[in-house]
């Protein structure tokens, strides 16, 4: 079994990357800014259904990051999601003249796998939005 890890540049990307992953049968374990994994949520109705509908498949789960937080880290193979015009470079570094943080963090986005890189982008944008009733709405654009 090999370490896999996805990375993305934001921290907003990574429920839609860990939904994606769970609906696809991979095992996955997020970890967040302070360095701590998420907790799995109990008796989750979604949980529930995607386990009767999707065989897991068998591998190590995948770590889900966002690219601050892979410092130090290492993995075998590495997926950075995301590398989409308008998504990355941020478009706040971009406009207030700080590209060369966003390409340091490329960098080290870069240098985390011991043996494979592959960089995804998407010509389609899907954001997460939380309704005024609290449910989950994705809204999905044109890059």
């Amino acid at each position: 079994h090999t370490d896999v890890a996805v990375m993305v540049r934001s921290s907003y990307q990574l429920n839609l990357i860990e939904e994606e992953l769970k609906n696809s049968g991979i095992p996955v374990r997020v970890e967040r800014g302070d360095g701590n994994e998420a907790q799995p949520r109990e008796n989750d109705w979604l949980d529930f259904e995607r386990a009767r509908r999707v065989a897991p498949v068998p591998m190590r789960p995948a770590a889900l990051m966002t690219m601050h937080r892979s410092k130090g880290e290492e993995f075998d193979d590495i997926y950075l999601a995301g590398w989409t015009e308008g998504e990355f470079p941020h478009p706040e570094a971009v406009s207030s003249n700080r590209v060369h943080e966003e390409r340091r963090l490329a960098y080290v986005a870069l240098t985390r796998a011991r043996q494979r890189v592959v960089v995804t982008h998407s010509f389609m944008k899907r954001t997460l939005h939380y309704g005024s009733d609290g449910r989950r709405k994705h809204v999905t654009s044109s890059v």
